[in-house]
Order: C-alpha cells, then sequence, then structure tokens
C-alpha cells in the first residue's frame, strides 16, 4: 500500500503544484511508471477545467513485465479502489487469478501520445510487449533513432 500512496501523492502533488503557481502547460510529459496516474487524474475529472488544454505524452524508457511498476496488493488491502479513485479498468489487471495494480497501463490508457527512445524499441514493444494493446490504440507513437536532432 506504501508504494500506491506514493504513486497517488506523487500524481496529486504535480499537479496540485501546476495550479498553485498557476502554471497549465499545453503539454505534460511523464515518464515511466512512477508518473503512472497523473494523466489519470486530470482525465477523470478531478480537475475539472483547470487542465482542459493539456495533452499527455508518456515516455516509455522500459516496459519489460518486471518493470511496468506492477504492484500485487495483499489479499486484506483489496484493489485499493478505495484509495487510488479512478476506473479500474485503467490500472488493473489480472494474471495467474493474481490482482494486478498496473501504474503504466494506467499512464497508457489516460495519455494523449507516448513515445520512447529509438524506433526498433517501439517496434518491439507494438508486438510483444503485455500492453501492445494499448499501446496499439495511439495511432503515431513518437520515437526517434539515437535521440532528437538539435536543428
Amino acid at each position: 500500500m506504501y508504494v500506491s500512496k506514493q504513486l497517488i501523492f506523487f500524481a496529486l502533488a504535480c499537479l496540485e503544484s501546476c495550479c498553485q503557481l498557476k502554471i497549465f502547460p499545453s503539454i505534460i510529459v511523464t515518464n515511466d511508471w512512477m508518473c503512472g496516474f497523473v494523466s489519470a487524474y486530470v482525465k477523470v475529472g478531478k480537475y475539472s477545467g483547470v487542465f482542459d488544454g493539456t495533452k499527455f505524452m508518456h515516455i516509455v524508457h522500459n516496459l519489460d513485465p518486471l518493470y511496468e511498476g506492477r504492484l500485487y496488493p495483499k489479499f486484506e488491502e483489496g484493489d485499493l479502489n478505495w484509495l487510488i479513485q479512478l476506473p479500474q479498468e485503467w490500472y488493473i489487471e489480472y494474471r495467474n487469478n493474481k490482482l494486478i495494480i498496473n501504474p503504466s497501463k494506467c499512464a497508457l490508457e489516460t495519455c494523449d501520445n507516448w513515445g520512447t527512445v529509438s524506433n526498433s524499441y517501439k517496434f518491439d514493444l507494438l508486438k510483444d510487449s503485455p500492453l501492445a494493446s494499448i499501446l496499439w490504440k495511439h495511432p503515431n507513437p513518437f520515437a526517434f533513432p539515437n535521440g532528437v536532432r538539435k536543428d
């Protein structure tokens, strides 16, 4: 439950900081699973009207199933939806009858686009990732070989 609380706090603190500082960006870029709930809290309406013009870009550096940030709540903790307060289909998955909280899944379900470090990794993810069906929902994911050109 501790890591779930960290994810929630991080997401809400980032968004609340923007509100307090009156910074309303046209794009918010999130990176890997620790940012998994940021776009979700906006999309669910927690900041109704505040980030209406904001798009969310999620950068994937590693979507290996061991690095998706999967959390395995204890049986007595349940699904933790009372704490997370997001639609479960965005972040819950089941594998081998085990409930899993997957913040990477949540980020990809709720972002406007995603990107990664290279074209070859993008194609690997679209082909082999357990989250490929979600990745395919975004028709133009970003990838550029060897980084972004300065010009």
